[in-house]
């Protein structure tokens, strides 16, 4: 296990490093659409401070940043309403022979001004539906250790934004991200009777509920993130062949039947798990430099004592949403598995971003 997990932490190290080997002071993508702190255009105020903010904040600074300078020349209209934003998203992850494909819905309640105190700036609803695509998944296998990957599930995430007060020479105060989030899933199993051997199949309902709190500093571009979830998740019994004795013993040779005997059984899972995120800049020449980003996330669940350790790394770049593909790199062990697995994946239309995603 040491020997695997070397080679998989040098193969994902070399990696980073080269594509950080020429980087320039590391700022962090323009978000766009990603940020849902940033309002929409909503009244002529509001269309004077879009202008404003074209005119004078430099193409380097954060979106956040520039909402901090507008709002010290503008002032803060607490008469004008909170805006909402609605975002559709869709992703698709490859491991080895399956994808999941994920299609969600987001609304963002962003509440003008603030950053000087500690309070919400914005909350979101998001919905989505994941399903996976291929005859068997391994995605559980990568990254989060996630037994509902496998499963087609709903999923209705809320997440609340914070913001403290900047410490003394810095842009931007710590933001906080307080997340919850629930699942329920379907999923068919076929098997077969343990003593008629005759095929049956049955429909099972996994569901999940987890929190996670993030510390985001827009500051030096990086975020930290733990949390926990509990899974009532269900797996099939290994295959094996059984040859009855035949009613006629004067046959000289057994008929034999190979499947999964018996119904699904429970796989509870309880799921702790830290997160470093990083994006910064880097390219030969000044005016060529692309956006990478990458996160770091040990897993380790307690009921079936598995380590996991999910690495995607992000460096397909979009204009309008940032960072939307790349990557994926996998390892596990634990005492119920057979041997040390590493795998590698491909991410597209992922957003990635300090605040989540991905």
């Amino acid at each position: 296990m040491v020997t695997n997990f070397m080679q998989f932490t040098s193969i994902v190290a070399t990696l980073i490093v080269m594509l950080s080997g020429n980087s320039a002071q590391a700022i962090e993508q323009d978000r766009g659409a990603n940020d849902p702190s940033k309002p929409p255009e909503l009244s002529d105020r509001t269309a004077a401070i879009v202008r404003w903010k074209q005119e004078n904040c430099p193409p380097e600074m954060t979106a956040t940043m520039c909402d901090q300078l507008a709002e010290e020349v503008f002032g803060e209209d607490e008469d004008e309403p909170s805006s909402a934003i609605f975002k559709p998203t869709f992703s698709l992850t490859s491991v080895s022979e399956s994808s999941v494909a994920k299609l969600g819905l987001s609304k963002t309640q962003w509440r003008p001004g603030g950053g000087d105190v500690f309070r919400p700036e914005y909350n979101t609803w998001s919905i989505s539906i994941s399903t996976p695509i291929g005859s068997t998944s391994k995605l559980s296998n990568i990254a989060t250790l996630d037994g509902l990957a496998d499963d087609t599930h709903l999923e209705l995430t809320h997440t609340l934004f914070l913001r403290g007060k900047p410490s003394e020479g810095e842009n931007l105060g710590l933001a906080t991200l307080l997340e919850l989030k629930g699942k329920v899933g379907y999923r068919n199993f076929d098997f077969r009777d343990s003593v008629s051997l005759e095929t049956d199949d049955t429909d099972k309902v996994p569901w999940s509920i987890g929190a996670t709190v993030s510390f985001v500093d827009e500051n030096k571009y990086q975020s930290f993130r733990v949390g926990s979830e509990y899974q009532n998740d269900f797996d099939q019994v290994d295959q094996s062949t059984r040859c009855p004795l035949p009613a006629d013993m004067t046959n000289n040779f057994l008929e034999c039947t190979t499947g999964r005997f018996g119904e699904p059984t429970d796989d509870d899972r309880f799921l702790a798990f830290g997160e470093y995120r990083k994006i910064f800049q880097t390219g030969l020449k000044q005016e060529n430099l692309v956006s990478v980003g990458f996160k770091i996330r040990p897993s380790y669940d307690f009921e079936r004592k598995v380590f996991g350790l999910d690495v995607p790394i992000y460096f397909v770049n979009s204009k309008k949403t940032g960072l939307v593909g790349g990557v994926r790199f996998g390892f596990t062990e634990g005492d119920d598995q057979k041997e040390d697995d590493i795998q590698f994946g491909i991410v597209v239309g992922t957003s990635f971003n300090l605040f989540g995603g991905g």
